[in-house]
This record gives structure tokens, C-alpha cells and sequence, in this order.
């Protein structure tokens, strides 16, 4: 389990900035699911669906997203970019569902 800090900017307003805590990358993954469901919910009625092509046009919809993953053999966080967040994404969805 590696420790992992998301930072996140959904919009222009500084006073968007947030931040989530979670005790692994995988829950970080589970975590944007869930903001992204959330964001779903507010616009759609009935059944959510979509795709990893979805999920990726919402972490590039935010002004700015990155993590801090805790690095057990350092000792340190180690900044992430969007690139690396949709790559997570979808090696641990893949992993999930199969």
C-alpha cells in the first residue's frame, strides 16, 4: 500500500483547489471513480455508464490534477502528473474487472 495524496482543481476559482487523502493508490483510483460518478449523477437521471475514454476526458477536464505516492523506500512523496493518474486508472480498472 503506498499512501497517496490527491490534489485537484476543477476549476479557474483557486478556491476550488481540494485535496483526498487515500491509504493506497488503488482506493485513489476508486476515489476519482467516485468523483466522476458524482459528477454523472448531477447532469445525467437513471443508469451511469461509461468507459476509460470518459474517465480520462474528466481528469483532463480539471484545470489541475496530480497525486503525491507516498515512496516506502524513500521515505518521500513522489509527484505524479494527469498522465500517469489516467494510466493508473486503467491498469487498475483492467485489474478489477478481470
Amino acid at each position: 500500500m503506498s499512501h497517496t495524496i490527491l490534489l485537484l482543481q476543477p476549476s479557474a476559482e483557486k478556491s476550488s483547489r481540494t485535496w483526498y487523502e487515500y491509504p493506497s493508490v488503488q482506493d485513489m483510483v476508486r476515489g476519482i471513480c467516485s468523483l466522476y460518478e458524482k459528477e454523472l449523477r448531477s447532469n445525467r437521471r437513471g443508469e451511469l455508464s461509461y468507459d476509460t475514454n470518459d474517465l480520462n476526458r474528466f481528469v483532463d477536464s480539471q484545470v489541475d490534477l496530480a497525486c503525491l505516492v507516498l515512496s516506502s523506500g524513500a521515505g518521500m512523496y513522489e509527484p505524479r502528473d494527469k498522465s500517469w493518474v489516467k494510466r493508473t486508472c486503467l491498469q487498475q480498472l483492467k485489474r478489477m474487472s478481470g
